[in-house]
């Protein structure tokens, strides 16, 4: 997928590095679907806010879509980038990628080592039933954390062209010249190592197996975050 950068304030659009044109409702279309990302724009909510009072076709929001799709390389129809939910609207595809930096790869395993004090006695398993549990473990991971975060939209929506010289006193941070506040959702890579807590039950069928209900705190390394990991499965031992 490539890498899209949106600039509200300057009304600038770039994929991988270079800068792309787009008309002015299909820049309007490509905003609505980043701030909301990864959830959905209805149908509704395209057409109140891209014309206002007027009503159109649908097919004027599908000529639209795929006037944004052509122009942000995502013509296939595959919906890499925008995907289209039937009777819905249509959602921008958000997330992190491993990225080209040999040095930035997604882990696409995990592996883990854990330590165990079972309690109920010496005769735990010997006999069936519950068996809390806890313990610490460590191993190799790596997690997509979505972080809600809140930044300021410098862009003034007052006028057609985009005053500059607000704009720099905005992103400045100067009185007077705050941007509206937006909730958007920020993406980062945890890990691709941790070390941890857990704890949990395993209710055994049999001497040497059962259903395991297990909660694994997770404290990510190098670059770190905190991650609660539930499971749900079948165990078995020797």
């Amino acid at each position: 997928m490539s890498e899209i950068v949106v600039d509200i304030g300057v009304r600038l659009v770039r994929r991988d590095g270079i800068d792309i044109h787009l008309a002015p409702k299909a820049f309007e279309l490509l905003v609505m679907l980043v701030k909301n990302q990864p959830n959905a724009v209805s149908h509704e909510q395209l057409h109140a806010a891209l014309w206002p009072g007027v009503h159109v076709s649908e097919t004027s929001l599908a000529a639209l879509i795929t006037q944004l799709r052509k122009a942000l390389g995502d013509s296939s129809g595959d919906g890499r980038m925008i995907r289209t939910l039937h009777r819905v609207g249509y959602a921008f595809n958000g997330g992190p990628a491993a990225g080209k930096n040999k040095d930035v790869k997604f882990l696409p395993y995990h592996g883990e080592l854990r330590v165990q004090y079972w309690l109920g006695g010496k005769d735990v398993f010997a006999k069936k039933g519950l068996r809390p549990y806890v313990g610490a473990g460590g191993g190799v991971a790596q997690i997509d954390a979505k972080l809600p975060v809140t930044v300021r939209d410098c862009a003034n929506k007052q006028k057609v062209v985009t005053d500059q010289a607000f704009y720099n006193a905005c992103k400045a941070g100067q009185p007077g010249s705050q941007g509206a506040p937006l909730d958007l959702d920020a993406f980062k890579k945890l890990g691709q190592s941790f070390i941890g807590l857990n704890g949990g039950a395993m209710y055994a069928l049999t001497p040497n197996s059962g259903f395991q209900l297990n909660i694994n705190l997770m404290y990510m390394l190098p670059t770190t975050g905190q991650v609660i990991e539930p499971s749900l499965g079948y165990v078995m031992g020797l």
